[in-house]
Parts: structure tokens; sequence; C-alpha cells
């Protein structure tokens, strides 16, 4: 008996440190796929960029939501940057900045045609939240206010 505990060999340093490291990083795979998953469900797949209708928009209930996302989607002027869009927007970019000498107006001209778009989506849509409060009487106006404060109070 004595001879089986002798004929085994430890296991060396290098190669425990190796599996520790190794199930520590399947443990962060792990959580990283399921806190995805979870904020997946939450709020949709992840967006490049943010088109609300911001604070005010909240106190709205989601069909009055929606319907204001349909006009905006209607819009082509208000329309977001499609996946391509963004891909030609970050590629124009990278070369702006890349460039011999520094072009810093190129770089300005890129940020503010988009950001241009972001301010025509949120004009829009708080445009269409001031139509629908001013069509609502004060118990509605209540109700929103109740409901957007609710909201807020949430995030």
């Amino acid at each position: 008996m004595s001879e089986q505990k002798a004929a085994k060999v430890p296991m060396r340093r290098g190669l425990r440190v190796l599996l520790i490291a190794s199930l520590a990083m399947n443990v962060a795979v792990v959580g990283l796929a399921i806190g995805a998953a979870f904020n997946w469900q939450r709020s949709g797949p992840p967006r490049a960029v943010e088109f609300s209708a911001g604070q005010l928009g909240r106190g709205l209930e989601r069909a009055d939501r929606r319907a204001i996302g349909a006009a905006v989607r209607q819009d082509p002027n208000l329309r977001p940057p499609s996946r391509a869009e963004m891909r030609q927007i970050n590629s124009d970019l990278v070369a702006a900045i890349t460039a011999e000498p520094f072009d810093r107006a190129g770089i300005e001209a890129i940020l503010q045609d988009f950001q241009g778009r972001v301010l025509a989506v949120r004009g829009a849509t708080s445009s269409m939240i001031l139509d629908q409060l001013e069509d609502m009487s004060a118990e509605q106006r209540a109700a929103f206010a109740e409901n957007f404060e609710r909201t807020r109070r949430n995030r």
C-alpha cells in the first residue's frame, strides 16, 4: 500500500496554474453569455445609435411610442443609418483620422452630418410627442405625467 502512495506523482505547478486559468476563463465566458442573454431580453438587440424620443417618450403608452416610431421610419429623412451606412460613416471617419496631414475640418464635417441626423430624429419625435400632449385632456396629461414619473424612478 505504501508503494501505491509513493508511485503517485504530484501535479506540476505550471499545469495547476493553467487549469485554474482555464476554469476562470470558462466561468467568465459563461457569465458574459448569461449577462448578454438577460440584457438582450430586456432591451432587444444592441443599437449602434440611439434614436429615441428621449425621456419624454417614456411617459407615452407603448402603442403611442410605436406609432411615433412608425412615423419616423416612414420618413426617409428621419431614418437611422442602416448598417451599411454606419460602416461607411465609420470608414470615412477612420480615413479622415488617419489622413496626412491631419484634416480636422473633414472629421468635423462627418461628425456634424451624423449629429445632424440624430438631432433631426430627436426634434421630430419631440414634436410628435408635444402634438400628442396638446391633443390630450387634463386627465390624460395627468396620467401621462404619472407614467413618466414612474418610468423615470424605475431607471
